[in-house]
């Protein structure tokens, strides 16, 4: 999202690091291509959205067992390859549309079918559909002043709702502004929520939301990485377990 945006040196660095990793390629030193994604990876976490850091340590765990295994093995580093060829076929400037819900209900859903979530893809055009008859709108969102903007899916799979709520959000504003970005990063963390039963899906909302606010956030003018977790939530009973989580947490004067 930040090449396609062309932000900063993002564009050009990625240019050098794809022609290095294609010389690896053709010299089969295929752990010195592991090293180059661990490292642009890294770069990303520190610099851009922090709190993916610590999902990431398992991932880089196994980058560097499988370095220091001594096996330049490209049966190894496919997986990891594979990721890295699949997302340079897309252009991801000004992305309109929930990518990873798509995905998840063309490719990934078939990970839980044992378990029987119930879980369904709502099409895009039904949910922008829904929040259009409920006033949650980029012009409605600016009549009401930006006030009373608060949205919550208690089953929000990979997110197509909050998503498309993030897009109005950022539709109601001048994000070329950078007073204005600022105001829509703090709008999109204090009023947008979702909850799910499954984990794996609130990963792909969360990269969802932050795909949609990259551009914004990250500027010439704007350039502060998200430091906050998104308000997506884990839970067992959806919104009555949420409801008492809160409830606990004010009783006991915790966060």
């Amino acid at each position: 999202t930040l090449v396609d945006n062309t932000f900063g040196d993002f564009e050009t660095e990625f240019a050098k690091k794809s022609e290095i990793i294609h010389q690896n390629i053709k010299k089969e030193s295929f752990n010195s291509i592991l090293m180059i994604l661990e490292g642009m990876s890294g770069e990303i976490s520190e610099n851009i959205y922090k709190p993916f850091h610590k999902e990431q340590e398992a991932i880089f765990a196994q980058v560097k067992d499988i370095v220091h295994s001594g096996e330049d093995d490209i049966m190894q580093v496919a997986p990891f390859l594979d990721i890295f060829v699949f997302v340079k076929k897309y252009y991801f400037a000004d992305v309109q549309n929930d990518i990873f819900g798509a995905i998840y209900e063309n490719y990934l859903k078939e990970l839980y079918e044992e378990q029987q979530l119930g879980q369904y893809f709502t099409d895009p055009a039904v949910v922008n559909f829904m929040l259009e008859e409920i006033g949650y709108s980029a012009s409605e969102i600016k009549k009401r002043g930006h006030d009373n903007m608060s949205i919550m899916d208690p089953s929000c799979g990979s997110g197509t709702f909050l998503y498309s709520a993030v897009r109005e959000i950022v539709k109601a504003r001048d994000y070329a502004k950078e007073e204005e970005s600022k105001k829509i990063e703090t709008e999109v963390l204090n009023n947008v929520f979702g909850l799910d039963i499954a984990e794996f899906p609130l990963y792909l909302a969360e990269m969802s939301i932050l795909m949609k606010m990259l551009p914004i956030i990250v500027n010439k003018k704007y350039n502060n990485p998200i430091d906050k977790k998104l308000k997506l939530f884990e839970t067992e009973d959806s919104v009555a377990e949420f409801i008492g989580e809160l409830a606990g947490g004010e009783e006991n004067g915790s966060d």
